[in-house]
């Protein structure tokens, strides 16, 4: 097993491209333009392939054809809710695991897996992002162990806010399951109008700049979990996004 250190998810993000730059990078139709940005700043080495996400944040796998050891597999833990790939595991590729709001693996790092995440997403004020791999991939190798300083009270309110939204808001709320709760994702049908008739600020969803196919981007936004809310005024603010909001359409199975 490697560990590094960095500064940011980015820098990690940089690091484990310099040194697998000359492959085939599957990547997820849902993902955050500054990621995207970092590994097309190798366009002329890296060819790049998009795969599905679902509705409810997995990996749609019958889309993934990553094939063969010059393949990378690009996984995203979207806002903590580590991917299932039970039966899907390439030993072949190398998997990178984009987990920046996550403080640590919940499962071991298997072979050919690179795992990487962001304090800053977890914590406001913090910066460092820890990088484990049974890759080499250089750089300053570093102790597996990161200091984050989140109090037990800080942790039992992110629990009790994401438990709130969940009751209040059951239609919206999408299905995820993080050691550290600190966005709850929504999908809103009606998501920009919503957002431009509230009196807070809410963010939407990455702006998709290179205009990947998922509704996700237009239908995504996040509440805050973190202790700067108090109960009342997470109960207000979902009061006020179900008087705007419709609900997204549920596909019949």
């Amino acid at each position: 097993m490697f560990a590094y250190t960095t500064n940011t998810g980015l820098d990690s993000l940089k690091l484990i491209i310099e040194k697998l730059h000359l492959r085939t990078w599957w990547v997820p139709d849902l993902i955050c333009d500054e990621v995207l940005d970092e590994i097309k700043n190798y366009y002329s080495k890296v060819s790049i392939r998009n795969y599905h996400i679902n509705d409810d944040l997995t990996v749609d796998w019958s889309t993934v054809k990553a094939y063969g050891p010059s393949s990378v597999l690009y996984l995203i833990d979207y806002f903590g809710e580590e991917q299932s790939h039970l039966g899907y595991h390439y030993s072949d590729i190398i998997t990178i695991r984009d987990s920046v709001f996550t403080f640590y693996p919940k499962r071991e790092i298997r072979h050919n897996e690179v795992w990487f995440n962001s304090l800053r997403k977890l914590v406001r004020g913090v910066t460092g992002s820890l990088i484990l791999s049974t890759v080499e991939l250089g750089g300053v190798e570093a102790s597996r162990t990161q200091q984050l300083c989140l109090t037990y009270d800080e942790l039992s309110i992110r629990e009790d806010n994401k438990h709130t939204v969940s009751v209040l808001m059951p239609e919206f709320s999408v299905e995820h399951h993080p050691t550290i709760p600190t966005l709850c994702p929504l999908r809103i049908k009606n998501r920009d109008e919503v957002l431009s008739s509230l009196d807070f600020k809410l963010r939407g969803m990455w702006k998709n700049k290179y205009k990947l196919n998922n509704k996700l981007y237009q239908e995504l936004t996040f509440l805050p979990l973190d202790s700067r809310f108090s109960r009342q005024e997470l109960v207000r603010r979902c009061d006020r996004i179900r008087e705007l909001a419709i609900a997204p359409t549920i596909p019949i199975i």
